[in-house]
């Protein structure tokens, strides 16, 4: 064996920040590679990594004792036996007998973080017993409260691995790693604090039985409902609709923020208008503080500002402690004054009131104390740095929130006013034409170019195994381009070849199960960047081959709802894509089509079958003439055996 000169985490732990976040990203980046080939580690530790004695040390992943081959069929791996070590150890791990995939590790690798920042395990009973009983029910005394003076956006990253629920950690080691990146060189994180809703949610459910009492409806207005300080009769009647109202704004503004980043503007407005209408019945009930912070972020994400200020304002009547409505007043506040001011003027006493009035607001508190995502703690670093002058900081900031989220059209904005008082009205025009871009639906042109994008990357194509339909090569997109989208396309893209062998062997069943794995990866990866075309076409490979396993199994219906999918996926993948995605996509239909000119000649529908036959001549024969001349691509348009 290959000889480490060096020590294990847990001989010798890592307890300056840095060093230990340096350690577990490159440890992430080796626990993706294994991901990459199909094995899942388990048992992620301080002991199972080792760094070298050097001046920068390097870490070694260690002892894949209970690693486990994400292809091994599934009653080998998921009997109910508990492995792995019970402090360190996932919550689906603890249970026994829960689906294991890459997301455990990233547990493994965030529990370990916790651990050398911290001195001590997320969670340590008295017995092996008490131990896998705190990993299931209790959540882990936050990093901050143990470590005063832990970095907030660092104890967000422990806290997003440590989350029991999966879907809401990293979705991939790749992702982990690239945020203990962004941390190291001072950017702003893609991590979010836990929400408030969530936060409940773990309430209700952690003490669901005893919510039947009057008393605990209380206790949970003590973690949701004490800051609207309502009359404790009111408490139990308001505790549910709070605790719907919060989660309705927070989806609220994340659907609104990805439809923003697609085709559908329109479609925020819509969302944004049902939820501000659910916040104005809510306080017509109970005018509260943080009901008023709710209308004031929704209004905000509308445009509203001079509505949101009001918002803002009766929210810090109510409850002067709400920091965030003064952090987010201060947004609208100096957003106004951007609209308020005109390039060669000076500006008006009242916007000069202003002015002074948003610099007040978000200089009270540092945005890093503020539980807000990092790109509008980012955001109102910039625009307190242009209201106070301070135009270079304000440019670069700007810049990095326009880097971490493309569709930010306030950061742009400011980017034209500093754009015109340098004297550039040709990069002034370039940026507000963006802005209106984004603002029109074509905001996912921007977060493509930021997260080069498939057209803008041009790894490659890849083919199924024995089998001739293309996908965009999601494994080398990910390795080129480290985001959560491409990286959950690549665990996907394991699935989609894993589906394709099984179909060879003639195992419908086993092909079903790595499809179902396949498309849970592919939607995660279009909740990251929706829509995203090579991620469509892949989903539509991967219904493509569900209607032919299920097809094996004589399940009709179930076969002809994936084949309608497959259609939809496709169809849509060419729509949004011009370039070689929209190719694949034509090939991809005529496999689809050839499929379904056999179905109909098999059930004896001769004409239904020849006319199929013959779409699928003209979109292979449409895909061949846009397939750009001595491409990989054009390659692989040929007719012939499926190996080819």
């Amino acid at each position: 064996m290959q000889l480490v000169d060096g020590h294990d985490l847990a001989k010798s732990p890592a307890r300056d920040p840095r060093l230990a976040a340096t350690l577990l990203r490159d440890a992430a980046l080796a626990v993706h590679y294994a991901h990459s080939q199909g094995v899942v580690h388990r048992d992620l530790k301080p002991a199972n990594l080792m760094a070298t004695s050097d001046p920068t040390p390097r870490v070694y992943v260690m002892d894949f004792g209970l690693a486990k081959e994400t292809e091994i069929d599934a009653k080998l791996s998921r009997s109910g036996t508990i492995v792995g070590t019970p402090s360190y150890m996932a919550p689906e791990q603890a249970r026994g007998g829960g689906a294991i995939d890459a997301r455990t590790d990233v547990y493994g690798l965030g529990a370990t973080l916790y651990d050398q920042l911290a001195g001590r395990p997320p969670f340590r009973g008295e017995s092996i017993v008490e131990t896998l009983r705190q990993v299931i029910e209790d959540e882990p005394l936050p990093l901050r409260a143990l470590v005063p003076g832990t970095d907030r956006d660092l104890a967000t990253i422990v806290a997003t691995c440590l989350a029991k629920g999966p879907e809401r950690r990293y979705a991939s080691a790749l992702a982990l790693a690239g945020d203990l990146d962004r941390w190291l060189s001072g950017e702003v994180i893609l991590a979010r604090p836990a929400s408030l809703a969530y936060r409940a949610r773990r309430f209700v459910a952690k003490r669901q039985g005893a919510l039947v009492a009057a008393g605990a409806a209380a206790g949970l207005s003590v973690l949701l409902v004490a800051p609207f300080w309502l009359q404790a009769r009111e408490r139990r009647a308001v505790a549910e609709d709070a605790l719907v109202l919060a989660e309705t704004v927070d989806l609220a503004l994340d659907q609104a923020r990805a439809l923003r980043g697609g085709k559908l503007p329109r479609g925020a407005a819509a969302v944004l208008e049902q939820a501000t209408k659910a916040v104005l019945d809510f306080s017509a009930r109970a005018d509260v503080g943080r009901a008023r912070l709710f209308l004031g972020r929704l209004l905000a994400a509308q445009g509203r500002m001079q509505e949101a200020d009001l918002a803002f304002d009766r929210a810090l009547a109510l409850d002067p402690a709400l920091e965030e409505a003064r952090f987010e007043r201060g947004l609208a506040r100096g957003v106004l004054v951007r609209e308020g001011m005109r390039v060669g003027e000076p500006p008006s006493p009242e916007i000069e009131r202003l002015r002074a009035a948003a610099i007040a607001d978000l200089s009270a508190q540092p945005a890093a104390d503020l539980l807000l995502p990092g790109t509008e703690r980012a955001w109102g670093r910039g625009l307190l740095a242009w209201l106070r002058g301070e135009t270079a900081a304000a440019e670069r900031i700007c810049e990095e929130v326009v880097f971490l989220d493309p569709t930010h059209v306030q950061a742009r904005l400011v980017l034209v006013k500093i754009a015109f008082e340098r004297g550039d009205p040709d990069l002034a025009l370039k940026l507000a034409a963006e802005a209106a871009h984004v603002l029109s639906g074509k905001g996912g042109v921007y977060r493509d170019l930021q997260q080069e994008s498939s057209v803008a990357i041009q790894p490659g194509w890849a083919q199924l195994p024995g089998r001739r339909e293309l996908i965009y090569d999601l494994r080398k997109a990910a390795s080129r381009s480290p985001t959560e989208t491409f990286a959950n396309g690549a665990l996907a893209q394991e699935g989609l070849e894993a589906a394709a062998k099984a179909l060879a062997d003639g195992d419908a069943a086993s092909a079903l199960r790595e499809l179902e794995v396949a498309q849970s990866h592919l939607t995660r990866a279009l909740k990251v960047a929706n829509p995203e075309p090579a991620i469509l076409a892949a989903s539509g490979v991967c219904a493509l081959l569900r209607e032919e396993a299920l097809s094996a199994l004589s399940l009709r219906d179930e076969s002809a709802e994936a084949r309608e999918a497959a259609a939809r996926d496709l169809a849509e993948a060419s729509r949004l894509d011009a370039g070689e995605v929209r190719v694949a996509a034509w090939w991809n239909q005529g496999l689809l089509l050839d499929r379904q000119a056999r179905l109909a000649l098999a059930a004896g529908d001769g004409s239904a079958g020849q006319a199929a036959r013959d779409k699928a001549e003209e979109a292979r024969s449409r895909a061949r003439a846009a397939a750009p001349p001595g491409s990989d691509l054009a390659s692989l348009l040929v007719e012939g055996t499926p190996d080819r």
